[in-house]
């Protein structure tokens, strides 16, 4: 499938790199196909496929907060069709705070992508004093390059973070 973007250009997905949001992210209903492109093997980007203009940065927080940890719900397990532990990613997304110049992850509300399925959703953290704003411990250099966009982008299958016990 063909897939115009604003940042990337016009790229080739494969069918099977699809991710669905049966209920779209929060905010976004409506959006529901997306995909992802990697950057420096730490960074993504989760990119709307219906969207051109819409991606999301993200990363495996299990990098940068070893100790992060969560339970999944039922109904998450059920919407996303699990079967396997092994099968999840999470992702959090990522922003630039221009006043502090850092990059922070969101680490109240991951994404869970069910990366034999395909399928994914946001979800809300509810156990654990996380917020939103979690400065990623990174070096003031790292933090420039991450701001000033990633200019080596290439196209790169969903991964799987190291599964917890």
């Amino acid at each position: 499938m063909r897939v115009n973007t604003a940042r990337f250009g016009t790229l080739n997905i494969e069918d099977d790199r699809i991710i669905s949001f049966p209920k779209g992210i929060e905010g976004l209903s409506s959006l529901k196909r997306f995909f992802l492109i990697g950057f420096e093997n730490r960074i993504l980007w989760l990119h709307s496929i219906d969207d051109p203009n819409l991606a999301f940065m993200a990363t495996d927080p299990f990098i940068f907060f070893p100790d992060y940890s969560f339970s999944l719900t039922d109904a998450a397990e059920a919407l996303l069709k699990i079967e396997n532990v092994k099968d999840i990613c999470v992702l959090t997304f990522l922003s630039f705070n221009k006043n502090t110049n850092i990059v922070e992850a969101n680490l109240k509300e991951p994404v869970i992508i069910n990366a034999n399925g395909k399928k994914g959703t946001k979800i809300e953290v509810a156990n654990k004093p996380y917020t939103t704003a979690v400065p990623l411990p990174l070096s003031s250099q790292d933090n420039f390059r991450m701001a000033n966009g990633f200019k080596d982008v290439f196209v790169k299958v969903i991964h799987r973070p190291p599964t917890t016990p």
